[in-house]
């Protein structure tokens, strides 16, 4: 199981980061939890590397990733299949963090949960509202109004990035794919979509 969240993680970290992963390694993955947490190292850069979308923030990525996998490995020996009204369950279980409806697939449910856990702990300003949380061209998009803190923002930027390499059915590493409507799929659904 440890190689399988160890591949994963690095997955989710290429595919979120690209160039900006460079260093960046897996130390150990705990599992004395309710889900494996990963640990990584993460070199100080002499330089920050800037992407298309601004500067990526690594540590912000990594510790999305690590309570991602936590919660999708979490009880078991095989990762959870995420619920199917996934943004139902979102929206109840952290009402302070989504305070609208979500617009978001299945497939992202741990990253979101992911990222409303990591909110929570840093305590939901009063007055931040979510506006809106759904997929658009492949990856999230995730709006607040309100007192929002520069903490928050970090998670939330974080999972707009991450949401590029999150298969948006299943949950696995995926890319963004074009064709028709841009999705971000793992391999096996991309390759059912191509079949169709």
């Amino acid at each position: 199981m440890e190689d399988v969240i160890h591949a994963q993680a690095m997955a989710y970290l290429t595919g979120t980061l690209g160039d900006n992963a460079a260093g960046i390694r897996i130390t150990g993955i705990d599992t004395g939890g309710p889900g494996p947490r990963v640990r990584w190292e993460i070199p100080r850069l002499s330089r920050p590397r800037v992407s298309d979308r601004g500067e990526i923030y690594r540590h912000g990525v990594t510790d999305l990733i690590s309570r991602m996998i936590a919660l999708r490995w979490a009880g078991g020996q095989e990762h959870r299949e995420p619920p199917p009204e996934s943004y139902l369950d979102l929206h109840r279980d952290y009402p302070t963090v989504f305070t609208d409806t979500l617009e978001t697939p299945a497939g992202w449910h741990w990253m979101l949960e992911a990222a409303a856990e990591a909110i929570l702990e840093q305590g939901v300003p009063e007055g931040s509202r979510t506006c809106q949380v759904k997929q658009k061209l492949g990856t999230l998009r995730w709006y607040v109004r309100g007192s929002t803190p520069e903490s928050m923002l970090l998670v939330i930027n974080s999972a707009e990035w991450l949401s590029g390499a999150v298969c948006e059915h299943c949950g696995a590493p995926g890319s963004v794919r074009p064709g028709g409507w841009i999705r971000t799929l793992c391999d096996d659904h991309a390759d059912q979509k191509r079949r169709r």
